[in-house]
């Protein structure tokens, strides 16, 4: 994607996060890959801004996932 390479992938979590990635999704069984694969290039792309993978970066999931655990730790042991 930011090479300006179109993805054509099956409908999984995460592929729509990335506002105006070229993605053409199919359904889990495939059907219909080869003639998304097809419509993907025969349209140009251009490549996805780097900063819009910033939510991405490990650093920042690192950050997030520790908040997460701070959140719940916290919450989990009062419980008992």
């Amino acid at each position: 994607m930011i090479a300006g390479l179109p993805v054509v992938a099956t409908d999984v979590t995460g592929l729509r996060e990335i506002a105006g990635a070229p993605i053409r999704t199919v359904p889990a069984s495939g059907d219909g890959f080869v003639a998304a694969v097809m419509r993907s290039l025969a349209e140009p792309v251009a490549a996805v801004p780097l900063d819009a993978f910033e939510s991405w970066r490990p650093e920042k999931v690192r950050r997030e996932y520790a908040m997460l655990l701070g959140e719940l730790v916290p919450k989990a042991t009062t419980l008992h």
